[in-house]
């Protein structure tokens, strides 16, 4: 009767364990498949490089944050989104594959000012919602 419930008990601690390892692993790695970092933020041209893992999400969302008041001469590849005042560029990227990809903007005028960006994605291994902040 003793061992019957001794074993029970070491089935249960055993699941218990490995459940929370699963849950802490996933949350852990989470966002792990995108990278992103600026190869060039001042001046007159403006270039981010994203990384992207082998098990690349559906669907990136890329928003440039800029200050200092130059003016989008162009973006490539092409923003879906120019704000009037230049200060947020937005890019859609769609079924992008493993590898890397650049995305350069060219100012009118040398950035006065600062330049950031957030990815947004989607992990396709759990669902899970991330955002990536990036800065020079």
């Amino acid at each position: 009767m003793i061992s019957c419930n001794i074993n029970w008990l070491y089935r249960c601690v055993l699941a218990t364990f490995l459940l929370l390892s699963t849950v802490l692993c996933n949350n852990l790695f989470a966002g792990t498949h995108v990278s992103g970092r600026y190869a060039s933020a001042g001046g007159t041209n403006i270039v981010l490089t994203i990384s992207v893992q082998t098990t690349a999400p559906a669907n990136l969302i890329i928003e440039q944050y800029m200050s200092g008041g130059s003016r989008v001469l162009s973006t490539s590849p092409r923003a879906i989104k120019i704000d009037g005042g230049g200060t947020r560029i937005k890019w859609l990227v769609r079924n992008f594959h493993s590898g890397s990809l650049q995305l350069s903007t060219r100012l009118s005028t040398p950035l006065a000012g600062n330049v950031r960006a957030v990815i947004r994605s989607r992990n396709p291994d759990n669902g899970q919602f991330t955002e990536i902040r990036i800065a020079p």
